[in-house]
């Protein structure tokens, strides 16, 4: 398979998390605690010693009745190559205020010995499909300015650059935009 421009695209797929994946999914939060301190990239599935649990919260975040006030309805999906969990991405049905500053509709993670291999891009490009699908025909995509890897990553998938947004700790964060 190859991309627009006839480049070989990473095979990949979007997988709707299950019990079966509960040891991939702890070899993944293990790894990014290993690399770092920032709870930034899980999901969640930090927060939770017992797996079902978080499975169970995350098909309560799919419907709009059952999410918390103070949340919007959005899935959580894991990024597989072959059998091995490489990453999750986290697909917002719309947008708060708040998400429309930083974070957005799609949010991205690939875990640490996976990346600068292109799999981001391509997982990207299968979120962007998946929002579209969903009718969500307008798609905002943020990183924070410093983060080379991931402005590539949205850039290389065709995103727009409309501004930046400078958060309360200074943070600039920058946002892009994607149109069915």
């Amino acid at each position: 398979m190859t991309d627009l421009k006839g480049r070989a695209m990473k095979e990949i797929k979007l997988v709707e998390p299950q019990l079966i994946h509960e040891l991939a999914a702890k070899e993944f939060v293990a790894e990014f605690k290993a690399h770092s301190s920032s709870t930034h990239g899980f999901a969640g599935l930090h927060k939770y010693d017992d797996y079902s649990a978080w499975l169970t919260a995350v098909e309560c975040g799919r419907d709009p009745k059952t999410v918390p006030p103070d949340r919007i309805p959005a899935e959580s999906l894991f990024v597989f190559k072959e059998e091995e969990l490489i990453g999750i991405v986290w697909l917002r049905y719309q947008l708060n205020a708040d998400l429309l500053r930083f974070g957005g509709h799609i949010g991205l993670s690939i875990r640490p010995s996976a990346r600068n291999e292109g799999y981001g891009t391509r997982a990207l490009a299968l979120a962007l499909e998946r929002c579209f699908e969903l009718g969500i025909d307008e798609v905002l995509v943020t990183c924070n300015q410093d983060n080379i890897a991931s402005a590539k990553m949205i850039t290389n998938n065709g995103g727009v650059f409309f501004d930046q947004q400078c958060e309360d700790d200074g943070t600039i964060v920058e946002r892009y935009w994607f149109f069915r």
